[in-house]
């Protein structure tokens, strides 16, 4: 142990003769090539070298250091450009000791756009300087609140641009009190900007600053007897501290995250509550993976890399475990609003534990009910079209730890006529298996949703291929009565009885392979809706596809324009309009 050990210690000391003391991203490999761990450091030189003393390193750190063979280096300019980098090898490379997070969710902001009369809406991807941006949010329903109470209060315009120059009357979001109507003059500019300095103030968490000024301005209206404009003042602060009581962390600063991790052996949980400002208070959960080993400090510290790559860091963060970032509270409002954050985090941990070991009870019951030795994949597939529009083909993974979501795929049919149910199962499971023997990812158990001739078509695709795996038909019975399936493996025909805990599993699965399959057919189906011509023209993209639909008003009449119609579209030059006609004509 201790000879393979220097052998780590003496590549990682033959790096460090070359690492600069500056900032930049560290990549360490095994002697097989395999990328075991990416780290950031804002000095190489140290970082690197720490590595070399065996005093402080916790076993999962050891461990790496004897499988170390090379090391590479990238030197940055900054510590947040390495940062940036670091997280970015880690999400595309996936290196065996990094911890990653888990939590299925994107992120979005609120934007109020900039001019005369801003308008406020949702905005995902990459901030621009056409507009100021309010986030992140945890979920659509944090947000769709935030947008609602912005509407209700503040009432600003969430209409485009475009269909706010051509108002010549308030729509009907005026007439339910949800917008003031700039587009028509019913308030004036001025007016309206106020309204959106305040709503702006309001996202920022300068709540007590706003309710004084509301107030004043309240009392203002109602001294010059304009009591229309005092009763708009009153609702608005109303409404505003109706909000305020309701969120958690309406006693602590408005720039304030907590962060609480929730640890038994190698599952954990972090809960996030924030606040950007008083309309965006949420929480949210992570799941830590590949954990084995790695100390609380470790996991707090990569989780706060990962989260803080891409989103500002608050000025404040309250954590149960103690990093260079995180503060820990001991009493007062700080450490209550962590309590419950850890409260939420160990509620969350222990449904996962208890989940973790119903899926893994049943997946060893069904392993024992098919006399295999363990199932630690099953692949269950399913399709979806209508009358032939869309074909997509779907496969959902599942294992002792529960569904496993990365390893999902959709297949768009591409070789199968209309109506051929089992000619599309069986492309599917070509390409799938095909794939398998390259990488090895074969299952333990394959699922069908259907009885013999399904399973009659999976074998033939399984013979070609010379492979023997495990194949399960969930059959329905006549009446096709959920709970009343009939299992045929191996030749055999089970029936299990209504309730049994093994039925209700394959049950479940399969339904999931049909949810996801039905989702993917709608998005592909949606997907062809809203293509056309345009889309197969070399020089066209989404944004001069839509500066010709504006200025043309459909594919029709740019079918029908002549080449000097075209080239007065903003951004089609000569040349394209001159392509776009030849494509038509």
């Amino acid at each position: 142990m201790a000879q393979i050990q220097n052998q780590g210690v003496s590549a990682i000391k033959a790096t460090l003769s070359q690492a600069p003391a500056s900032p930049g991203v560290y990549r360490m490999f095994n002697e097989n090539g395999e990328l075991l761990y990416v780290g950031k450091a804002k000095n190489l030189a140290a970082r690197i070298k720490s590595y070399t003393e065996y005093r402080g390193q916790s076993d999962r750190i050891a461990k790496m250091v004897t499988e170390t063979r090379r090391m590479e280096l990238v030197r940055t300019s900054t510590e947040t450009e390495a940062l940036l980098l670091e997280q970015d090898f880690i999400k595309r490379l996936k290196p065996k000791y990094n911890i990653t997070m888990r939590d299925n969710k994107s992120y979005a902001y609120l934007a109020l756009s900039k001019g005369a009369c801003p308008r406020i809406y949702k905005h995902r991807g990459a901030k621009n300087s056409h507009a100021q941006f309010f986030g992140p949010f945890p979920n659509g329903t944090a947000l769709n609140e935030s947008l609602k109470i912005i509407q209700d209060i503040f009432k600003l315009r969430t209409c485009t641009d475009s269909y706010f120059k051509n108002r010549a009357r308030p729509c009907l979001l005026h007439q339910i009190k949800k917008c003031s109507a700039p587009c028509t003059g019913i308030i004036s500019n001025e007016a309206y900007a106020a309204r959106a300095q305040e709503a702006a103030a309001f996202l920022k968490g300068r709540d007590d600053a706003l309710v004084r000024d509301l107030s004043a301005k309240m009392e203002s209206a109602a001294a010059s007897n304009d009591y229309e404009e005092a009763i708009y003042y009153r609702d608005q602060i109303a409404h505003l501290n109706q909000m305020l009581k309701k969120s958690p962390l309406s006693k602590l600063s408005a720039d304030t995250d907590v962060i609480a991790l929730a640890r038994a052996a190698n599952a954990a949980i972090i809960e996030v509550m924030f606040s950007r400002g008083s309309a965006m208070a949420g929480s949210f959960s992570y799941e830590p993976a590949n954990i084995d080993g790695a100390t609380d400090a470790e996991i707090m510290a990569a989780f706060l890399d990962e989260f803080y790559a891409e989103r500002e860091k608050p000025k404040l963060i309250l954590s149960n475990v103690s990093t260079d970032e995180t503060t820990l509270p001991a009493r007062g409002d700080k450490k209550r609003a962590l309590d419950l954050v850890l409260t939420n985090a160990r509620a969350k941990l222990e449904m996962k534990l208890i989940e973790g070991r119903s899926q893994e009870a049943r997946t060893t019951a069904l392993a024992k009910l098919l006399s295999l030795s363990e199932i630690t994949r099953i692949d269950v597939f399913d399709n979806s079209h209508i009358s032939g529009i869309a074909k997509v083909g779907a496969m959902i993974v599942a294992g002792p730890g529960g569904f496993q979501k990365d390893n999902y795929r959709r297949y768009d049919i591409k070789t199968v006529a209309t109506g051929d149910d089992f000619g599309m199962m069986a492309e599917v499971l070509t390409r799938r298996y095909t794939r398998a023997k390259e990488d090895g990812s074969f299952p333990s158990l394959i699922v069908l949703d259907g009885g013999e001739p399904q399973l009659t078509a999976a074998r033939k695709v399984l013979a070609k291929l010379a492979l023997d795996l495990p194949l399960l038909g969930l059959a329905k019975t006549e009446g096709h009565d959920k709970g009343n399936e009939t299992l045929i493996f191996n030749n055999r025909r089970l029936k299990l009885p209504q309730g049994d805990s093994i039925l209700f599993y394959l049950e479940r699965i399969r339904d999931e392979a049909h949810r996801f399959a039905i989702q993917s057919h709608r998005n592909k189906r949606a997907t062809q809706m809203f293509s056309s011509p345009l889309d197969a023209i070399e020089g066209i993209g989404p944004k001069k596809k839509r500066a010709l639909l504006n200025y043309f008003g459909s594919v029709k009449n740019i079918e029908n324009a002549s080449t000097d119609e075209l080239a007065n579209v903003e951004g089609v030059s000569s040349a394209l309009a001159e392509t776009i006609y030849k494509t038509f004509h």
